[in-house]
């Protein structure tokens, strides 16, 4: 993917909230899956403040996505590092959001760094709980 990191201009990655929004959507869409509960994990909250903001603009363009983002024993759910501790879904999606801050620059991995730093790096445990069916990573690291 071709995401760029809006590093101290919102800390967001547009392209790469799109596209988990669209694996959301091809979640939703696959009889196969669509009865597996998913969860989003972002590393910010400006990731996952987008991304929900993105969830809610295809909620109301399909109504039918409703029951899947918001009803059951565990509706979808959009965290962060911060907030995500305890949280169980059969499905997690990653975004990790850090990467190129234009096109064609290098990733800017040293973004991650923070996370380990402040003892976050134990939150990303629960992404890979025994539980989780699936664990997809969406960046462009």
């Amino acid at each position: 993917m071709d995401g760029i990191y809006a590093k101290g201009k919102g800390r967001t990655n547009p392209i790469e909230a799109q596209a988990v929004v669209a694996a959301v959507l091809d979640h939703t869409c696959d009889p196969k899956r669509k009865n597996l509960s998913l969860g989003i994990v972002t590393l910010n909250a400006e990731q996952q403040r987008l991304i929900e903001d993105l969830l809610d603009a295809e909620r109301r363009k399909h109504p039918g996505l409703e029951p899947f983002l918001t009803q059951g024993s565990e509706p979808i759910f959009v965290k962060n590092l911060e907030t995500v501790q305890g949280d169980q879904r059969d499905v997690i999606l990653i975004s990790v959001c850090y990467g190129p801050t234009e096109p064609g620059a290098a990733t800017m991995s040293d973004e991650l760094r923070p996370a380990e730093s402040q003892g976050r790096g134990a939150a990303l445990k629960c992404c890979g709980d025994a539980r989780n069916l699936g664990s997809h990573d969406l960046c462009q690291l």
